[in-house]
């Protein structure tokens, strides 16, 4: 009896000591399992951040080709739009000079010198060929009549400019150019 009471009074410490380290090694478990836990959890918040950082990625490029489409669009249709802003103001151009060679014609008998000078304004305005017209009959009812008929575009409006006496007055300007009084035109 001596002997074991002995024998557990030595193994005594021993087991308090193996209680105590496995509680130690449960506790580490338990941490590590909680870590274990913890890193799982952190690794599907990457994995949906990633997924969701994807699909932002897909939408913003989704955007950005749309983005560029639509200016691609724009372009164009700007490019349209001062193509057929220039093609307006040719024909613009070409309806008022039509328009100041058959106010220039039916001039001619009365007042042959404003006949000149819209025939002038005509042929300025764009090459037509009633602005042609409108310079040779009045260039053949001036001094150079002999030549007149065989001259060059640019040598009638040249010749025309030189025979012309006057500018318009501003009531002649705003009846035959369309311009309020005070306008001035541009030079060319």
């Amino acid at each position: 009896a001596g002997l074991i009471a002995a024998t557990f009074i030595i193994s005594m410490p021993t087991a308090f000591y193996a209680l105590n380290q496995s509680r130690k090694v449960a506790k580490a478990l338990a941490e590590t399992s909680d870590a274990l836990k913890a890193e799982e959890a952190k690794r599907k918040i990457a994995e949906r951040s990633s997924a969701e950082a994807l699909a932002i990625k897909k939408t913003a490029e989704d955007a950005l080709r749309e983005a560029e489409s639509a200016r691609r669009r724009a372009e164009a249709s700007a490019h349209l739009a001062r193509e057929n802003a220039t093609r307006a103001g040719r024909q613009r151009d070409i309806a008022q000079s039509r328009e100041l060679a058959v106010s220039s014609i039916s001039l001619l008998p009365n007042d042959p010198s404003l006949s000149l000078i819209l025939a002038t304004k005509a042929a300025l305005i764009a090459r037509t060929t009633q602005a042609e017209d409108a310079l040779r009959q009045c260039l053949l009812e001036s001094p150079m009549r002999d030549r007149a008929m065989s001259m060059r575009f640019d040598e009638l409006v040249e010749s025309a400019r030189r025979l012309s006496p006057r500018e318009l007055t501003p009531e002649e300007r705003e009846r035959y150019l369309h311009e309020p009084r005070g306008k001035r035109e541009k030079p060319k």
